[in-house]
């Protein structure tokens, strides 16, 4: 089960999908930069993942008797991350530009 701040964030997301068409989703403000659509894209793939980390690292004990990078932990500690770009790993593939809305609105609602 998500807590409520998930599921507020998540329901963000969907509002801005319902409020934009599709087109507006897939604007990049300059070559380098991320669409609307494609961060909402990188959000619910990367939730995927976090969750079933979380689902896992809740399930193995093995390295709690190691520490956080302190730098993410400052993250968690605040509930935000800094408002800043970031640039994943070379290996990491870009974000896609969005499927129709309809989908976008289906796979926010199967991270629930």
């Amino acid at each position: 089960m998500l807590s409520k701040n998930f599921r507020t964030d998540f329901q963000h997301w969907k509002s801005i999908v319902q409020q934009f068409d599709i087109n507006y989703l897939r604007v990049q403000p300059d070559p380098t930069s991320c669409s609307v659509g494609q961060v909402i894209n990188h959000v619910i793939i990367e939730s995927k993942w976090y969750f079933s980390q979380a689902e896992k690292a809740l399930n193995v004990s093995e390295n709690d008797d190691k520490s956080k990078n302190e730098m993410i932990s400052r993250w968690f500690r605040q509930n935000s991350f800094p408002d800043q770009r970031f640039k994943g790993p070379k290996e990491m593939d870009e974000p896609t530009q969005p499927t129709p809305p309809e989908e976008l609105l289906q796979k926010t609602d199967d991270l629930r």
